[in-house]
């Protein structure tokens, strides 16, 4: 049956993926269709962290990530990481990335956002970029940056111009510690949502359905990609509601077992 036919609320979006340190959630092999990007996207997840600083000064991990083309032929992609090795600590940054050619990647936008995060408190991150504007809001609050840097060019039009695409979910930074609390809803549009679009998907926490629109929600039929904890397809792995390949837990060969799924979510 296809989930095109789902009703907008149902009890079972309220869960979340509990995840240690050791773990990191990915898809571990090429998405070979279009990642459904341009110049212009969102995306949205919620995370609750247990320890944001396990290893002071040292610890850094990716909330999310995707990426089109791999080194060393560079690439084009869009990261928030959280880091507590750059003064001062507890910053979330978010990059844009584009292609340099020569087999150089390199940054080309960057925002640093600090001391927004305390340890068990749930928050919705939210991020849109319009081709010039990277916006971060945390809890449908847009947030001021503490730095800015343009490092060079223009900004990416095209993330589909390889055929090795990724997308990353609380991934491990240089082979540190991955996150360790939970997250859920993992969701990437291919326009830039506005301030009410944005206070709608907060206000509806987990049960908001985002491929179904209401209230001041409208951007259901923008959704390219959407995970969610309830979404298991029986073999440990989450399915995406958009156009990319599942998500599983890594290095659990066996994929998302009991262990990682939680009550524990947004209220």
């Amino acid at each position: 049956m296809s989930r095109r036919h789902e009703i907008f609320r149902f009890p079972n979006f309220n869960r979340s993926l509990d995840l240690s340190p050791s773990e990191e959630i990915l898809n571990t092999s090429v998405v070979v269709q279009p990642l459904g990007f341009g110049n212009a996207w969102s995306v949205s997840s919620w995370f609750r962290f247990r320890t944001l600083n396990p290893t002071p000064n040292t610890d850094a991990f990716h909330l999310w990530g995707v990426s089109s083309g791999e080194p060393p032929a560079g690439n084009n992609g869009i990261d928030l990481f959280w880091t507590n090795r750059i003064a001062p600590n507890n910053n979330l940054t978010l990059t844009v990335t584009d292609k340099l050619g020569s087999g150089s990647p390199g940054g080309l936008h960057s925002e640093r956002y600090n001391n927004l995060l305390v340890e068990d408190t749930w928050y919705h991150l939210l991020v849109t970029w319009d081709g010039t504007t990277i916006k971060l809001y945390q809890d449908a609050v847009l947030k001021t940056s503490d730095l800015t840097v343009n490092l060079h060019g223009s900004p990416p039009t095209d993330m589909d111009d390889s055929t090795d695409r990724r997308i990353q979910w609380v991934t491990q930074e240089n082979g540190g510690d991955a996150m360790d609390g939970f997250t859920s809803a993992l969701c990437f549009w291919n326009v830039t949502l506005d301030q009410s679009n944005i206070t709608e998907i907060f206000n509806g926490k987990l049960s908001l359905n985002l491929r179904k629109n209401v209230g001041n929600y409208t951007k259901a039929g923008n959704v390219q990609h959407y995970y969610r904890t309830s979404d298991l397809n029986g073999h440990g792995t989450l399915t995406d509601l958009g156009k990319a390949s599942n998500l599983i837990v890594f290095p659990d060969s066996i994929g998302i077992s009991d262990a990682d799924v939680s009550t524990e979510v947004p209220t």
